[in-house]
């Protein structure tokens, strides 16, 4: 598939996870550039520049694709000032785009080792579909043998069954609940685990019920861990990147907007009364001071550490 493609399947990718949409990012950037001959290392960076915006508002609520277009952009900027001629400042960028998918796959299973050595044989509590989350559990079910896992349904697109079949799949106990019974199911849980779409200092952004999920656990006292690649982490704003790390007109990639859900997926056949109005939110923010530790290919990272890894 050509640049054009991706992005339209990146647009239309609905239950997959953020670590699923950073490969096809860098699948997609990676196209970009094998279209992309000739020209000079200005006109490279100005058309790199666009496709890594257009990346970014094919999903807005996720950071892989900010994050891997920040990278490219930093690496081809520095080679130019470097005064590199345009094929090598290209090849450069196209070699590290196709790193991505091994960098993806080598986090996740330093991240599952790390994940599955924090899991009890108490209660996990999880929600919506994560790739990570589910390496993590089959993992843990090598090592520690049946857990009961809590699968929340994760409405309105209820990825969470999938997640439900697959976490049956690597042998654990699998009990899926409505998402508004969380906190009743929350009591005597040994671990809260979830997914992330975007990291940054002040906290993280995940699938809607995340931040529910949070307060009930730290009332419940239950440990609350967001198990990611640091590719989740957001690049820097622009006022604190170095001056040769980015093109200068690059637009802000340090915050994501939040997607919102089709009423009618919420809605279902029954229809409002006059006057009423639907909320669609389907992502949201949960602070840091909810998280216990970020699950990391780096290791556990409390979250005064995630600072540090932007921008880096």
């Amino acid at each position: 598939m050509c640049f054009e493609e991706r992005l339209a399947a990146i647009a239309g990718m609905r239950t997959q996870g953020a670590a699923e949409v950073g490969r096809a990012a860098a699948a997609a950037l990676a196209e970009w550039v094998a279209a992309h001959r000739g020209g000079t290392s200005e006109t490279f960076l100005t058309g790199l520049c666009d496709a890594v915006v257009r990346l970014a508002a094919a999903k807005p609520s996720m950071a892989p694709p900010r994050h891997i277009g920040y990278r490219s952009l930093r690496l081809a900027a520095r080679l130019a000032d470097e005064g590199q001629p345009v094929d090598r400042i290209r090849d450069a960028v196209a070699e590290w785009v196709r790193g991505h998918g091994e960098r993806s796959r080598v986090a996740l299973d330093r991240i599952a080792a790390t994940g599955a050595g924090l899991l009890e044989q108490g209660p996990v509590v999880v929600h919506s579909y994560s790739e990570t989350v589910l390496r993590i559990l089959e993992v843990a079910a090598g090592r520690r043998g049946r857990l009961r896992v809590i699968a929340t349904e994760s409405r309105p697109l209820c990825e969470g069954r999938q997640m439900a079949e697959r976490v049956a799949a690597a042998g654990h106990d699998v009990t899926l609940i409505l998402d508004a019974s969380l906190a009743t199911y929350l009591r005597g849980a040994r671990a809260a685990l979830v997914g992330a779409d975007a990291i940054g200092a002040a906290g993280f952004v995940g699938k809607t019920g995340v931040l529910a999920l949070a307060v009930c656990a730290a009332a419940e006292q239950v440990p609350y861990y967001v198990a990611a690649e640091t590719s989740k982490v957001l690049p820097p704003p622009p006022a604190d990147r170095g001056s040769a790390t980015a093109p200068p007109h690059l637009p802000d990639l340090s915050t994501v907007s939040l997607e919102e859900s089709p009423a009618e997926a919420i809605l279902g056949e029954w229809m409002p009364p006059p006057g009423s109005t639907v909320g669609r939110a389907i992502f949201e923010e949960v602070p840091a001071r909810y998280v216990t530790g970020y699950v990391t290919e780096r290791g556990l990272m409390p979250p005064e550490e995630i600072g540090a890894l932007m921008g880096a």
